[in-house]
């Protein structure tokens, strides 16, 4: 939809605003919800392609893409959503699939493949646990992990990692915050160490980084 375009350029253009809005930016934010091709631009806005090597740039040239990485990553810092969410689960992970699919695709062929695996790492960090188990991640992110795809792996525990935020006890709480997080993710990796070993090697690696 082009009108949809429009207003996503624009909110893009004064995206540095939202940062401190209650509102969010729909458009910008159902475009990156609805095209790869959109997440992958924005992908090379940011960050240099794998065999790209430094060059000289005047200022303006200097300033220029600056700005551009900065717009790129405020954006991908406010998008807090994912693909599919407004669908039923079995429609949403085929949605999600068929996005992430697309994405490494063209992120690889754009030559940032590992950053565009990082970020649809991200991404998948994202979406609910499947209701047959309620264990995190999604099945989509599990059929990725379960298939080696090491940065996407990076990218879920990453996000994980910077998704705890500070917490707070009391003096006398000894850690106990972060022995009940370990146990959390250790018993749930034992619910699935049979039919997702990699996963569930995943899951104890974080266990393993709150003790």
């Amino acid at each position: 939809d082009a009108d949809i375009v429009e207003m996503a350029k624009l909110e893009g253009f004064y995206i540095h605003i939202f940062q401190y809005s209650e509102e969010s930016p729909k458009y910008l934010i159902r475009r990156l919800e609805e095209s790869p091709e959109f997440f992958t631009e924005l992908i090379c806005c940011g960050y240099k392609a794998s065999s790209e090597k430094d060059k000289q740039l005047d200022d303006k040239e200097r300033e220029r893409i600056t700005n551009l990485a900065s717009r790129s990553y405020t954006i991908f810092s406010i998008w807090k959503s994912y693909p599919g969410h407004e669908l039923e689960e079995n429609k949403r992970d085929e949605k999600i699939r068929e996005w992430c699919t697309l994405t490494l695709e063209l992120t690889d062929k754009a030559d940032r493949k590992y950053v565009g695996q990082h970020k649809v790492g991200a991404v998948l960090s994202r979406v609910p646990p499947p209701k047959k188990d309620g264990i995190w991640p999604c099945l989509v992110a599990r059929e990725y992990i379960e298939n080696g795809y090491d940065e996407i792996v990076q990218g879920l525990y990453t996000a994980n990692f910077n998704s705890r935020g500070v917490t707070s006890r009391m003096p006398t709480a000894g850690g106990s915050q972060e022995r009940d997080k370990a146990k959390f993710y250790r018993d749930n990796a034992k619910k699935i160490q049979y039919e997702y070993p990699q996963t569930s090697a995943f899951l104890i690696n974080i266990a393993e980084s709150y003790e």
